[in-house]
């Protein structure tokens, strides 16, 4: 498996980048909301077959669950 590639990077912003298959695209934005809150929002797209986006949205909500468990 290899690294994903580092497209676009804009500081406290977003990185867009072509995950680690080579294919498929990484948009993720970082949005302020109050002195102690943030949202973080993944859109991960060209993702051709089914059964790979659904286990590829699976995949985000995890992680993004595990994120937000760890900030509280």
């Amino acid at each position: 498996m290899n690294d994903i590639k580092i497209r676009k990077a804009r500081q406290n912003k977003s990185i867009t980048a072509t995950w680690n298959d080579g294919k498929t695209t990484l948009e993720v934005n970082f949005y302020k909301k109050g002195n102690s809150k943030s949202q973080i929002v993944v859109q991960h797209s060209k993702i051709v077959i089914i059964e790979e986006a659904a286990s590829t949205k699976l995949y985000w909500k995890k992680r993004l669950q595990r994120l937000a468990s760890m900030s509280e």
